[in-house]
């Protein structure tokens, strides 16, 4: 009887964190900024903290938790979101455009960028560091 505890346990903290890994994804990238004058972001849902410095790079730290569907029990795959990042000469388009899923993204930008900003649903915060 206590052998199959023994068993039992470590498959349930296996599945657990497996399940933890679908729900949960951390992005972080770097883009030389160097010869780009504009930066367009993209978010359907969630938080964005944007750090204005003098610099050459753009920073990012994306959190993202897939949220249950309304009609489901099942949630999306967070592993599955992937980031879209197009460079379209001096600007760069930076997004993600999944459904069910909440984004919290940090991101460090050289001051001398124009930025755009298409958001569903959430907040931004801007200041300079």
């Amino acid at each position: 009887m206590k052998s199959s505890a023994i068993l039992i346990i470590p498959a349930m903290l296996m599945a657990s964190s497996v399940a933890l890994a679908e729900r949960y994804k951390h992005i972080e990238q770097t883009i030389d900024a160097s010869d780009l004058d504009a930066v367009k972001l993209e978010i359907s849902v969630g938080e964005v903290d944007i750090e204005i410095y003098d610099g050459n790079e753009i920073q990012f730290e994306i959190d993202i938790e897939a949220q249950r569907s309304w009609f489901s029990f099942r949630r999306a795959h967070a592993e599955d979101v992937e980031l879209d990042i197009d460079d379209r000469g001096s600007a760069v388009y930076i997004g993600i455009t999944e459904s069910n899923i909440e984004q919290t993204w940090l991101i460090r930008m050289p001051a001398k960028l124009a930025l755009d900003i298409e958001m569903g649903v959430g907040d931004i915060d801007v200041r300079k560091r």
